[in-house]
């Protein structure tokens, strides 16, 4: 029992030193958009730091939370996407927020909003690894994505 109070504390310790260092990042991201509102990159790479924060509360089981990241990085990457219909570094960010999305989703009982996510993230990653057949990573979204929506 000492030591799983032990692992708890740790993992607690653990997990505020990064939440901390996420939140220092997001306050620099988050000046570095304001500072260039028309950087498309910046503004991705705000939204794919918001999907990597948000997969501290959502392994901790704070589904909630990580919904809150997840959504504000999936509104920054479908804005994105309206303006960039094409750009493959924005449909990479969103089939992966949308997988990671899901999880959350679920994990909350949201279970048709997961699905949707799902298979929403299935038609972007085929969309990508049918316009890029030998890019492994694409093809292994594709991948990920199938198995997890089985």
């Amino acid at each position: 029992m000492a030591i799983v109070r032990l692992n708890q504390k740790w993992n607690n310790n653990q997990t505020k030193e990064a939440e901390e260092s996420f939140e220092k990042a997001l306050k620099l991201r988050r000046e570095l958009v304001a500072a260039q509102p028309d950087s498309i990159e910046a503004q991705n790479r705000l939204a794919v730091l918001l999907l990597d924060y948000g997969a501290i509360p959502a392994f901790n089981f704070q589904a909630q939370k990580a919904l809150v990241l997840f959504n504000e990085a999936l509104e920054i990457i479908e804005r994105l996407l309206k303006q960039n219909p094409e750009n493959v570094d924005l449909k990479k960010s969103l089939a992966r927020g949308l997988r990671i999305l899901s999880k959350a989703k679920g994990a909350i009982g949201d279970y048709h909003g997961a699905l949707h996510g799902l298979n929403y993230a299935v038609e972007v990653s085929k969309e990508l690894a049918t316009k890029f057949p030998n890019d492994f990573r694409l093809q292994r979204s594709v991948w990920l994505t199938n198995t997890i929506s089985r």
